[in-house]
Formats: C-alpha cells, structure tokens, sequence
C-alpha cells in the first residue's frame, strides 16, 4: 500500500461521510429511521469540522510557498521592506476573421443571423 497523507484520507472520510448523512437522510425518511435530523446534523458537523482543518493546512502551505517564492527588497532610503510579485499577462482574443462566423458574449452566431 502507498504512502497516504492525512489530507487524502481526511477528504476521503469527508466524502464517505457525507454519502452516510444524505444516504441516512434519505432512507429515514422512507422506513421511518430514528433520530434522522440528529444523526445528518452531527455528521454535518463533523464533515464541516474535518474541512475547516484541511482548509487551514492548504493556507498553511499556500502562505508558506507565497512567503518563499516572494523577494523581499529593502529600500536604500528606509528600513522598509517591499514584496515584489511577478504577475503573467493575460493573452489577448483572437480576432475572427470577418467571413467567418462571429462570436457574441462567447456564444457562436453564424453569419446573417446577427445582422
């Protein structure tokens, strides 16, 4: 068996879980279950509690990698510390080429039908 982290496992008993309280949910309510509302509202719980905590470990590592990747640069002039990013520019529309079909709010209009 390969090396699991307890991210994985923790998103994998979220799922189950969740599967449990709809399935349960469900099925109390056709067969008559007892403690359906106690028992979906407690796994519900549960399920928000395990994803608080791996959301926390992904900002952790999301922080933790932004702080690394980052170059702080100090001024000549002051003690002050500036962060400087690198951001990608984003790529520019192809234009259509006016014999072909034109595109309108990302949506094709062949050509005749907009005029």
């Amino acid at each position: 068996m390969k090396n699991v982290s307890i991210k994985e496992i923790s998103s994998i008993v979220t799922t189950i879980l969740t599967a449990v309280g709809a399935g349960y949910a469900g099925l109390a309510n056709i067969w008559g279950f007892p403690f359906a509302d106690q028992a979906v509202s407690s796994i519900a719980v549960i399920v928000s509690l395990i994803s608080a905590v791996l959301g926390a470990f992904t900002m952790k590592k999301i922080s933790d990698r932004s702080a690394s990747n980052n170059i702080i640069q100090e001024t000549d002039n002051s003690q002050e510390e500036t962060a400087v990013l690198d951001f990608v520019e984003p790529k520019k529309a192809e234009v259509a080429d006016s014999k072909e079909d034109t595109i309108k709010n990302d949506i094709a209009i062949p050509k005749g039908e907009n005029e």
